[in-house]
């Protein structure tokens, strides 16, 4: 997966890679969730995912509110795109 480009869409929760020539994306992985951050090791790659407070003025709105109702890490297998695990905490 060297030279290609990953990148987290927080407000609707997806891993997606990026064509830069064309500039646009596919999705590789809708999660249940706010993607925060994230780091490949091999194949893999660690996202880290937030809860969003059903209070919060700046994100409660977002599509993806009602979906963010735990806080962990998923772990994505990047050949396949298949979500090979997810830790809730």
């Amino acid at each position: 997966m060297e030279g290609k480009l990953f990148v987290l869409l927080s407000a609707s929760g997806e891993l997606v890679q990026v064509d830069v020539q064309s500039q646009k994306y596919n999705v590789v992985q809708k999660l249940k969730g706010f993607v925060r951050g994230m780091d490949k090791i091999g194949d893999y790659v660690f996202i880290g995912l937030s809860k969003l407070r059903t209070t919060s003025k700046t994100f409660g709105d977002l599509p993806i509110a009602s979906e963010s109702i735990f806080c962990g890490i998923a772990v994505i297998q990047l050949s396949t795109g298949r979500l090979d695990r997810l830790h809730q905490v």
